[in-house]
């Protein structure tokens, strides 16, 4: 497992090409507002991504507990996908990706702010 630090959009722009290889046992990455996560699944079988979330609810001013579910995405063979992270999925900072067949599957984060 490795612990992936979003990598700051610049003017000069960032390659998002440059994606890092998933661990098997899946990734953790350090949480930060609003960062867009980047999956690519280059293997010949799709794969699925879930972010877990850290409770089975979440308190909302107003209207008390609401269930809150898993985030997954199935990246079919050569896929990509990108998605901006909710509040409230990081633990400890981290948010951690499991990956169903990390066999050639990348990811990375990238941040418009610090």
């Amino acid at each position: 497992m490795a612990v992936i630090a979003p990598v700051k959009i610049t003017k000069a722009g960032v390659d998002i090409l440059s994606l890092l290889t998933a661990a098997v046992s899946g990734d953790d990455i350090v949480y930060k507002s609003g960062m867009l996560i980047v999956a690519r699944n280059n293997d010949a079988s799709s794969s699925v991504l879930t972010i877990v979330k850290d409770s089975s609810t979440t308190d909302t001013t107003n209207y008390g507990s609401l269930a809150v579910a898993d985030l997954t995405f199935t990246l079919a063979q050569n896929a990509v996908t990108y998605f901006v992270l909710p509040a409230g999925y990081s633990v400890n900072n981290n948010v951690n990706l499991g990956i169903s067949n990390a066999t050639d599957f990348e990811v990375g984060a990238f941040t418009l702010g610090n």
